[in-house]
């Protein structure tokens, strides 16, 4: 007897509610991640649908919901050409661009090949566009032989990492984070510690109240925004829809413990807060603000981090995730990293294949000029 193959179906999205219903009904059978939560997707979709066209993809085998997505279709313009773009669970750059991480479909846990390959297929036959675009995922990986199968094609334009701190090995190491790291960075963090504590004993807390959480986000919010103004940059909280989105979430996840706040004080003085969300023991560290007015010898954003990793090892947590880049700070912390892949899908259009020309002869002229001995003329 032949086995029922998985189908899948795209339907335009107009009101969250019946997504919200499809969501809550898949979710707790899969493996997800806090970005593929409704808890992230469902207010993401309200502020996307105020702008865009979003579409649902749903799999289904023999009436059983494994596969869910979320579709944005726009057309974008490239240097030479416009492409009609698909983006899964987010809208690309844009005003509603809050950084998703860990992307990916919303996969039954035990069906995400057939889940995928299903979603693949109609995805082919369906809508009309270029490329579909998966940024920073870190799902079931696409089969490169599948998708050939299927006349498209894959590409991985960029990857970045995600470290990590293994909480479980802090518990085995004393619950002190510190006692994970090298040699010379523990010298350096216990003296950093020590030179704060002559400004007062040095404490991390959560806050305990929706009220206080808004209050240390608040403070988060003004030290961020005076760190990264100084420099000449906006910051997070110069998009206005990244902050209304996240105080939303705040409001929506407080009493399910969806979100953490916490503060860092050395005395009187604050040292900084960080913003993290929680799924299953997973925190994920979406935003700090940092005091920069203190010594650089104290390491404020570092002694931040090393509190908070302590503190949510000693609340049960299992691991403290730094998400996407691969900054110093966050490798000397972490004890691992998973890498998150910007993966693209493309349909065999000529404009493709002038485009990999015209990368192809970039390349090589930078290739070029990279060998041409000292001295010798190169042409701009």
């Amino acid at each position: 007897m032949a086995t029922e193959r998985a189908e899948a179906y795209i339907e335009k999205v107009t009101d969250v509610t019946p997504v919200a219903v499809q969501w809550a009904q898949l979710e707790p059978c899969c493996d997800s991640t806090a970005f593929q939560s409704a808890s992230w997707v469902l207010p993401w979709l309200h502020e996307a649908l105020t702008r865009f066209e979003v579409h649902l993809v749903s799999a289904q085998k023999g009436g059983l919901p494994i596969g869910l997505g979320l579709l944005v279709r726009r057309r974008l313009r490239r240097r030479l050409f416009k492409v009609t773009a698909v983006f899964v669970n987010e809208a690309g750059p844009s005003d509603i661009d809050f950084c998703v991480e860990h992307n990916g479909f919303l996969l039954r846990r035990g069906h995400e090949q057939e889940a995928l390959g299903a979603i693949m297929r109609c995805l082919r036959n369906s809508l009309d566009w270029d490329e579909l675009h998966l940024r920073r995922y870190s799902g079931i990986g696409l089969m490169p032989t599948e998708i050939a199968a299927l006349g498209l094609r894959l590409r991985k334009p960029d990857s970045t990492v995600a470290p990590f701190v293994n909480l479980e090995e802090v518990r085995a190491a004393g619950g002190d984070c510190l006692a994970c790291l090298s040699a010379n960075r523990r010298s350096q963090l216990r003296r950093a510690l020590r030179l704060l504590e002559q400004l007062g004993p040095v404490e991390v807390c959560a806050a305990r109240s929706l009220d206080e959480a808004t209050v240390f986000f608040d403070g988060l919010k003004a030290l961020h925004q005076k760190h990264w103004e100084a420099r000449g940059e906006p910051g997070a909280f110069g998009n206005a829809h990244w902050e209304g989105f996240h105080r939303r979430l705040i409001v929506e996840q407080w009493h399910p413990g969806g979100v953490q706040l916490l503060r860092v004080k050395a005395g009187h003085g604050v040292v900084g807060y960080i913003y993290s969300l929680v799924r299953n023991g997973h925190v994920y560290m979406i935003q700090s603000g940092i005091n920069y007015d203190m010594e650089a010898k104290i390491h404020p954003g570092e002694v931040c981090h090393v509190m908070a990793i302590n503190w949510n090892t000693a609340a049960g947590n299992r691991v403290y995730d730094f998400l996407g880049g691969d900054m110093r700070y966050k490798r000397s912390l972490a004890s691992g990293a998973v890498e998150m892949d910007s993966l693209v899908v493309q349909r065999k259009r000529w404009r493709f294949l002038l485009e990999d020309l015209l990368r192809s002869l970039r390349d090589r002229a930078q290739a070029w000029r990279g060998r041409a001995p000292a001295g010798a003329t190169q042409r701009p």
